[in-house]
Parts: C-alpha cells; structure tokens; sequence
C-alpha cells in the first residue's frame, strides 16, 4: 500500500494499526507550521464494531485514482506496482 498525504491516527484499545508510520514522522499544523512528533501513530486503523469491522484510513488520495500536474503523474489506485485496490476489497 502507498499513501501520498492525510493524517496520523491513533485507535482505541483493542484496534489493530497498519501503515504505521516511521518514529521520524510529523505531524505539521498548516496554519502555524508547528510539528508534533507521530511517534506510535498509523494512516490506517481496523476495529470490531458490533458484528461487523471497521477500517478508518487517515488518507483519501489512496483509495482514488488520479493524475497530478502538466506530466499527469499516476497516483492512487492507477499507480503502477501498488496494491491499494487489494485493500479497497477486504
């Protein structure tokens, strides 16, 4: 899976994480610029919830398909070599 933007998230007791996110990474607030460690934090959490699961994602642009800029670079689903359509079906 690859993510190109969003935010770090954290679940409750009893969720799984993925996509965890390196010790090194930030969290910046883009009106300040101030950073915050996102230490222990994750783009993507799974959870129980009442017979069925849930999965919270903290980035859209992986579940899209798109083209950015003069050069239409891929990104999202229509990149080559990810396999974020794989999690789109789970």
């Amino acid at each position: 899976m690859t993510a190109f933007a969003g935010q770090s998230l954290k679940g409750p007791p009893g969720s799984a994480a993925f996509l965890r996110l390196a010790n090194t990474a930030l969290d910046v607030d883009r009106k300040t610029g101030k950073q915050v460690s996102a230490t222990g934090c994750a783009q993507g959490i799974a959870l129980r919830f009442g017979k069925g699961r849930v999965v919270i994602l903290g980035e859209a642009a992986m579940l899209t398909a798109q083209t950015a800029g003069t050069m239409k670079l891929k990104f999202g689903m229509n990149r080559a070599g990810d396999d974020n359509k794989q999690l789109a079906l789970i």
